[in-house]
């Protein structure tokens, strides 16, 4: 459900979504998971969110729709 919202959500879920992952440590690592492993439609951007928020984030990762290229 989580990818759902980050593939198909507008901006203000995302929004609520990232406001709710600073303060939970399980909630950031399961969207940078996420988004490491389920083709999404902007990944980059959520990654530099989850960087921005201070979780762990690969420098160049290679992303699940990369890897059909």
């Amino acid at each position: 459900m989580l990818a759902q919202l980050l593939d198909r959500g507008e901006p203000d879920v995302w929004r609520e979504i990232f406001t709710m992952a600073k303060t939970s440590p399980i909630l950031g690592k399961r969207i940078v998971r996420g988004c490491l492993t389920v083709p999404l439609g902007f990944p980059h951007l959520f990654l530099a969110a989850m960087e921005a928020l201070g979780e762990d984030v690969p420098c160049d990762p290679i992303l699940p729709r990369e890897l059909d290229l």
